[in-house]
């Protein structure tokens, strides 16, 4: 068990490196993969008091599923890249290294990853059950408007052009609106960073840029402002604020915690006799801390694998790639 801390430690903050875009992709209209910034948007202020219930009943809800890693899998296999996806590192998606940022935080929530060291390279999995997915699915009517009303100010606050409002050609849209939510489209920045002497290749999707000089630079996928709305329980906009994330000190911590714990993390995996085809079970319990175990359990392993053609978590053809041709001769 690696533990969380009981209180607040005077500790040094870990080396955060300044991400470095490796690549972008897309998702569109379908969810399909395309090496392109077809769904990159641009940042525009919203109109004051929109109405986030608007559109509701034309939203294009994308199915959950298990959050596989398999597109940035993908795109670690892009020639631009080949380079960096070579060197040992975390390779995950950005949200579950945010659950072991905040781990020390979370009083309420647990979780569970999955684990594979394949070649110097460990790659993190959030571990979706059927049941949890299903929990996803069923939202009450009330959850599901909710839900929607974070993805409409979002749309509210985005343009396809720079500075220029998308045209509004239809009667009754109302100003600002920025076009029906489909939750397929997704603009997404891999990076590449390093917390301590953790190397991490990070996926993570991004909403907008304020403009094109940002979608340059390189801390993209690590945001200097968070703009909120702030709601009515109709879905009425009152007001809104900007946050700058690097006014927010206890992320400090968090970062220390992180950075022990995948430094663990490493160590653990690595004890011999080393076999890349294991894979780890990391369960967060609040309060207390991470428990790493090895899968053993056959049934277990069945529903890491979900009936698909994977070793582990990691579709075979991929597998079979980094073990035979990138393996050290």
């Amino acid at each position: 068990m690696f533990r969380v801390p009981a209180r607040p430690e005077a500790v040094r903050p870990p080396l955060f490196q300044r991400p470095r875009t490796l690549l972008t992709f897309s998702h569109d209209e379908s969810h399909a993969l395309e090496f392109s910034n077809s769904s990159m948007k641009y940042f525009m202020v919203p109109p004051p008091r929109i109405d986030l219930s608007y559109g509701y009943e034309r939203w294009i809800k994308r199915e959950e599923d298990r959050g596989r890693l398999d597109a940035l899998l993908e795109c670690l296999e892009r020639e631009e890249i080949l380079k960096a996806s070579r060197r040992p590192s975390i390779v995950t998606w950005r949200g579950v290294m945010t659950k072991l940022v905040i781990a020390p935080y979370e009083e309420r929530e647990g979780w569970t990853l999955n684990a594979m060291l394949v070649n110097g390279m460990i790659y993190l999995e959030e571990h979706v059950t059927e049941a949890q997915l299903r929990a996803k699915r069923d939202l009450t009517p009330q959850h599901r408007l909710f839900s929607y009303f974070g993805y409409s100010f979002e749309s509210y606050c985005t343009t396809s052009s720079p500075g220029i409002r998308d045209p509004v050609t239809i009667p009754g849209v109302p100003a600002g609106w920025g076009g029906d939510v489909n939750t397929n489209v997704q603009w997404c920045h891999v990076v590449e960073t390093k917390l301590g002497s953790s190397r991490l290749i990070l996926g993570g999707e991004v909403d907008c840029v304020k403009v094109l000089g940002e979608f340059l630079s390189s801390h993209i996928v690590c945001p200097q402002d968070i703009f909120v709305g702030f709601r009515s329980p109709q879905g009425i906009v009152q007001s809104t604020r900007t946050f700058q994330t690097l006014d927010i000190p206890r992320i400090v911590r968090g970062k220390d915690f992180a950075e022990r714990f995948l430094a663990f993390l490493r160590a653990t995996m690595s004890d011999p006799p080393h076999d890349p085809s294991v894979v780890w079970r990391l369960t967060f319990l609040p309060k207390e801390g991470i428990h790493v175990r090895r899968i053993e359990d056959p049934r277990e392993l069945e529903e890491v694998r979900n009936g698909e053609d994977r070793v582990g978590f990691l579709p075979s053809r991929f597998y079979q790639n980094r073990v035979v041709n990138l393996s050290p001769s």
